[in-house]
């Protein structure tokens, strides 16, 4: 585990004191990157705040950044693979392990690879996030061309290009950064960032 950013505080919950620890860390929950701070008790994350220091979000963060604790500590949050058991649309699982999961994928998956060749095989992907080449370097391996990301088409790409012809900067997570020292038509004169 990295070091704190600041030194352990104590703080008062219910009339005891408690240590906590905050971590300087980045928001990976859309493209933003939003700089944050994660508050530790106990080894569990209590809460998020922007981090006022960081120079891409300048202290500024969305809802979904800040509820992370309560995304991460859903109860309805799968924290291991489910099995389909009985017949589809019966709504019933079975919990299995990863290996087990892994295994029984990779043995499908070769199968079809075997039956039909690698061109039979098509992977998608949500929005493109740090895990983007992984997944095109495992369709590679597979020997399938048959891949996309959505995200790149119909979230990512377009809102950049749309923010930079409009505003003359980024919009990430509520955020405008600009691109550029020239003076915009509508917002005036640009900074760098």
């Amino acid at each position: 585990m990295k070091k704190p950013y600041q030194a352990k505080r104590t703080t008062f919950c219910g009339g005891f004191k408690k240590m906590e620890e905050v971590f300087r860390s980045v928001c990976r929950i859309c493209h933003g990157g939003c700089g944050a701070l994660l508050f530790v008790r106990d080894g569990r994350l209590i809460r998020v705040k922007p981090d006022p220091d960081s120079p891409f979000s300048l202290g500024r963060m969305c809802i979904k950044g800040l509820t992370t604790p309560e995304i991460m500590y859903h109860p309805s949050r799968l924290l291991s693979p489910l099995k389909r058991v009985g017949a589809r649309g019966a709504n019933r699982w079975e919990e299995i392990t990863w290996d087990r999961a892994l295994s029984e994928i990779a043995v499908k998956m070769d199968r079809i690879r075997g039956e039909s060749g690698p061109e039979s095989i098509a992977l998608g992907q949500g929005t493109g996030r740090h895990h983007f080449m992984h997944v095109i370097r495992f369709a590679n391996s597979l020997g399938t061309p048959n891949w996309y990301e959505p995200g790149l088409a119909n979230c990512l790409l377009p809102r950049i290009t749309v923010s930079q012809l409009t505003y003359g900067g980024v919009c990430c997570g509520g955020l405008l950064r600009k691109s550029s020292s020239q003076n915009h038509p509508v917002l005036g004169p640009q900074s760098d960032c």
